[in-house]
């Protein structure tokens, strides 16, 4: 949960708050995950960053073999039936 947490849960940091009469009115930056957000700080150096991506490239299912130049046409309803064989009931 932690992994999926860290590296797929995008999260809106709050930018400001300012109070207008009795409201508060919050602005929040743009959404990234905890991940993005420590590589765009520029804390890390280059082999913790790349140790990093080691963890997340596995865990990504965009990169798991799966082939997505590969375009499958979805079956429709009507067209299963039509293959189907005819059933019918015992007389």
């Amino acid at each position: 949960m932690r992994l999926y947490k860290n590296f797929f849960q995008p999260v809106m940091k709050l930018v400001s708050k300012e109070r207008i009469g009795g409201r508060i009115k919050r602005q929040y930056g743009t959404p990234m995950t905890p991940c993005q957000n420590l590589i765009q700080s520029k804390q890390l150096s280059k082999e913790a960053e790349e140790q990093l991506m080691q963890v997340y490239h596995p865990l990504n299912p965009a990169t798991h073999g799966t082939n997505l130049h590969r375009h499958t046409k979805p079956r429709m309803v009507t067209s299963f039936m039509i293959q189907q064989a005819a059933v019918r009931l015992p007389s």
